[in-house]
Parts: C-alpha cells; sequence; structure tokens
C-alpha cells in the first residue's frame, strides 16, 4: 500500500529521459532536467526516502537506488558527459554528489546497513570516485579539484572515517579499512597538468582504532603506503618535494601490531623512507630536509 508518494519530474530542454519508481510510504522523489541528452533513474523501496537529482548541460546520467527507510540521496551534475551511481541499503543512510565545471566524471556510492554518510565533490574534468561503506555509522569524504583524479574508499565495519582532498591534476588514492573506529585521511596536491607529476597514496588498515594520516604536497611523483594490521596504530606522514616515497609497514597479516607509532616528515628531493615495525609497543620519528636521504628501520 503506498501513502504520500511523491513524484516530481522537471525537463527543460531536448531528448532527456527520467524513470521513477516508488513502492512504500511518504517517500519524495525529484528531477530537474535542462540542457540535451540527460539520464536520470531513481528507484525507491521502504518508507520516507528522499531522492532529488539535478542535471545541467548535455550527456549526463544518473542513477539512484535506495532499499530501506529514511535514506537520502542527492545528485547535482553540471557540465557534460558525467556520470553517477548511487545505492543504500538499509535506515537512515546519506549519499551526496556534486559534479561541475568539467566533462567526463564519474561517482559511485554503495552503502549498506545503517547511518552510513557518503559525500563526493569533483570539479574539473576526468575525474573518478568511488566510495563503498558496509556496517554502521561509517563516514566517507572526498573532494577533488582539478583533472583525472581518482580516489577509492573502501569501509568494512563500524564508526569508521575516510577523508580524501585533492587538488590539481593526477593524483590517486586507495583508502580501505576493516574494522571499528578507524580514521584515514589523504591530502594531495599536485603542481602542474602533467601526467608526469602524478601523487600516489594508499592506506590499509585491519583492525581497530587505527589511525594514519598521509599528506602530500607540491611535489611530484610522490608515493605513500601505508598498512597498519591490529590496534591502536598511529601513521603520520607528510611529503614536500619530487619524487620522494615513504612506505610505512606495522604488522604483516599473520601477525598483529599493537601501539605501534610511525612519524614521517620529509622535505625536498628523491628522498625515501622505508619502515616495518612487527610486535607491540615501537616508536619512530623521521625528518628529512634535503636530496638523495634514505632511511631504512625495522623493529
Amino acid at each position: 500500500m503506498e501513502i504520500s508518494t511523491m513524484l516530481h519530474p522537471s525537463q527543460t530542454g531536448t531528448s532527456h529521459t527520467a524513470t521513477q519508481n516508488q513502492d512504500g510510504n511518504f517517500n519524495n522523489v525529484s528531477n530537474t532536467q535542462t540542457g540535451t541528452s540527460q539520464l536520470a533513474t531513481q528507484n525507491q523501496d521502504g518508507n520516507l526516502n528522499n531522492a532529488t537529482s539535478t542535471q545541467s548541460g548535455n550527456d549526463h546520467s544518473a542513477q539512484q537506488m535506495q532499499m530501506g527507510n529514511s535514506n537520502l540521496s542527492t545528485s547535482n551534475q553540471s557540465g557534460g558527459s558525467s556520470w553517477a551511481v548511487q545505492s543504500q541499503a538499509g535506515n537512515s543512510n546519506v549519499a551526496s554528489i556534486n559534479q561541475s565545471g568539467g566533462t567526463f566524471n564519474g561517482a559511485m556510492q554503495m552503502q549498506n546497513n545503517n547511518n552510513n554518510n557518503a559525500s563526493i565533490d569533483q570539479v574539473g574534468s576526468g575525474n573518478g570516485a568511488g566510495q563503498f561503506q558496509t556496517g554502521l555509522r561509517n563516514i566517507a569524504d572526498s573532494d577533488q579539484t582539478g583533472d583525472n583524479n581518482m580516489s577509492d574508499t573502501n569501509q568494512n565495519g563500524n564508526d569508521n572515517e575516510g577523508f580524501v582532498v585533492q587538488n590539481n591534476n593526477y593524483n590517486r588514492t586507495e583508502i580501505d579499512q576493516i574494522g571499528n573506529d578507524n580514521y584515514a585521511s589523504a591530502s594531495q596536491s599536485g603542481t602542474s597538468s602533467s601526467s608526469l607529476n602524478s601523487n600516489s597514496i594508499t592506506m590499509y588498515q585491519d583492525g581497530n582504532d587505527n589511525r594514519t594520516i598521509g599528506q602530500q604536497s607540491i611535489g611530484n611523483n610522490n608515493l605513500l603506503v601505508s598498512n597498519q594490521y591490529g590496534n591502536l596504530n598511529i601513521s603520520e606522514s607528510y611529503q614536500m618535494g619530487s619524487s620522494n616515497t615513504a612506505t610505512i609497514n606495522q604488522g604483516s597479516a599473520s601477525l598483529d601490531a599493537n601501539s605501534n607509532e610511525s612519524y614521517i616528515m620529509q622535505n625536498g628531493n628523491s628522498n625515501n623512507v622505508s619502515v616495518s615495525q612487527m610486535s607491540s609497543g615501537n616508536y619512530h620519528t623521521s625528518s628529512q630536509m634535503g636530496n638523495g636521504n634514505s632511511i631504512v628501520v625495522n623493529q
């Protein structure tokens, strides 16, 4: 039985397509299309769900699918030839995608369970972002400004937080978190439009209460990899310059690492740091300023 289900399609321009399906009570779906050749599909099954899609420009595609109760999906697209997919199954989930100022951007959000929050903001062209969350009360936020940036956030557990900020061009970030109460933050700022100036951050955390922060700015061809297994690990890395590499491993897949801390700061060119800590209670700090430096630590 459907009660107070509301559909709000609005089309201005040519060659638009909008499909809206709802099953349940007190659901609301809204679609606004201007320009040419926009495509929107909105499906909701449950109660008190709200889906909004706004498209301006040309050749955009948006899909919004929600199953459960009190879910909210918002998609805003301007420019040309961008696509957005939002899928939520559970209750009280929030998903937001904003794409503007360019062409050929892609964004996907998939959330299962309850009280998850996902947000993607893309300004530029050729950007891609994916957010996949399974569990309770997880937060994923990706902000990309520039061209040809890529970010991927995967969180499986409860109360995890993953944040990505990428400015300029050709940045790559991947965050994977398995467990509860984990925190990961990645920030990258490139220097030019060349694909040779490519920053990359990869973070993987398996366990609880882990924390890692990676920041790369004013540099080219930087690579930061942080792997943490176990509980209460902290890793913070900062890189400024060109061709820097920082690799931090605390623990292994077969050996948990508890209460380890590692801090690394690099300011210069062609620096390299590799830190591996296995067992409990380890502490390390590194600071490099200059060119051609290298630090290798095993504890």
